[in-house]
């Protein structure tokens, strides 16, 4: 499954929260991407997935991989990786060529496939 979050136009209260706690803010708008609609909004996005996914079938992750590393906002951020048998803990290290999150602690560096991901700030 895959899943895509997109901030349509974030308000004043939230882009200051979200600021406040090292991040920079951004929204459709922040890049130059005005009104249109939900539905106009969820065709490009369609659009875009269906090249990707092309290319990806054609290049492997490998073609890909510079650009991840690029804007990767994970990378060096302390995680928590919850699975079925408990939580992890760690700081992300950027994914591999498979497209799984490398996450290290005391005991090394770990690949994850799978699993829910959160970041936690220490505000």
């Amino acid at each position: 499954m895959v899943g895509i979050g997109l901030n349509c136009a974030i308000g004043a209260g939230l882009r200051e929260a979200i600021s406040a706690a090292g991040l920079a803010p951004a929204d459709l708008r922040d890049v130059g991407v005005e009104g249109g609609g939900r539905n106009v909004i969820a065709g490009s996005v369609l659009d875009a997935c269906i090249s990707g996914l092309r290319s990806f079938e054609r290049d492997g992750a490998a073609g890909f991989l510079a650009e991840w590393q690029r804007v990767d906002a994970l990378r060096d951020r302390e995680v928590t990786v919850q699975l079925a048998d408990g939580a992890r803990r760690g700081i992300a290290r950027g994914v591999d060529l498979t497209g799984a999150l490398l996450v290290e602690n005391t005991q090394g560096v770990t690949r994850f496939i799978s699993g829910d991901v959160s970041v936690r700030f220490d505000a």
